[in-house]
Formats: C-alpha cells, sequence, structure tokens
C-alpha cells in the first residue's frame, strides 16, 4: 500500500518519516509504545525491572518464570510484539534497558508536574532525563 501526500497542484509518494508523524499526530501510533527494531528481553535490565515491580507491586520479578516475565512486560508496554518475536518499546528501553543509546538514537523522558489535573493547567516542574552510562 502506497499514501500519497498532495504539495500544491501534485501528488507524491509520502516518506515513512511523514506517515509516521501523520499517525502519530492523529493518536493511530504512540511513540512511546512503538518497537524498537533489533531490541529484545536480552536488552532490559533486570535488575531495575525488579526494583520497579518489588517496590511498587511487590512482585519478586527475579524469581518469575520467562512466560510470566513477558506478559506483565507486555501488559504493562514495555515490551511489544514485531514480526513475532518480542521488542522492547520504546519507553521500555528507555526506562529499563541496559544500553538504550545503541538502539535509540536523541530520546529521552521528559517529566512534568501541573498544578492540577489538566495540561492546560500552571506547568510545576520540567525536567529532561536521559540515561546516562558513561
Amino acid at each position: 500500500m502506497k499514501y500519497h501526500i498532495r504539495v500544491g497542484s501534485t501528488n507524491r509518494i509520502a516518506t515513512k518519516e511523514e506517515l509516521s508523524r501523520l499517525f502519530q499526530q492523529s493518536y493511530f501510533v504512540h511513540y512511546d509504545l512503538s518497537p524498537v527494531e533489533g531490541s529484545g528481553l536480552s536488552d532490559f535490565d533486570e535488575t531495575l525491572l525488579h526494583e520497579y515491580w518489588q517496590n511498587y507491586y511487590q512482585i519478586n520479578y527475579l524469581e518469575l518464570e520467562e512466560a510470566e516475565k513477558s506478559r506483565i512486560l507486555l501488559n504493562a508496554g514495555l515490551l511489544t510484539e514485531l514480526d513475532g518475536r518480542f521488542a522492547c518499546s520504546v519507553s521500555g528501553l528507555l526506562m529499563f534497558g541496559r544500553y538504550p543509546q545503541q538502539r535509540i538514537l536523541n530520546a529521552g523522558i521528559v517529566l512534568t508536574v501541573f498544578n492540577g489535573d489538566d495540561p492546560a493547567d500552571p506547568l510545576l516542574v520540567k525536567k529532561k532525563y536521559y540515561r546516562n552510562f558513561a
């Protein structure tokens, strides 16, 4: 299937990047849930995953069977399926990856705190977070 974009009085085939932006703007695709090409379960730092699941859900991640680990990571949106195999999601790799910068260039996490429940409310804090493995 090919998608065309109208430019002035002509049409041309849309690039992959243009399609990605269009789908993201229409909320059909969420970048943070997108699979990271070439990634897999081995890209996760199991110590970070264990600390998270233990601290917030009292689940001993390290003692879970592999199928159970995959299930909770899929349900949390940290893992996705790509071409019949598991791949880390962008958010999963950024938060719990061993070396996310090897697979995702120029990506990070922005933390924002609003004075209320609506993103239109005044912004109290905004921090950019990039994991540093130097």
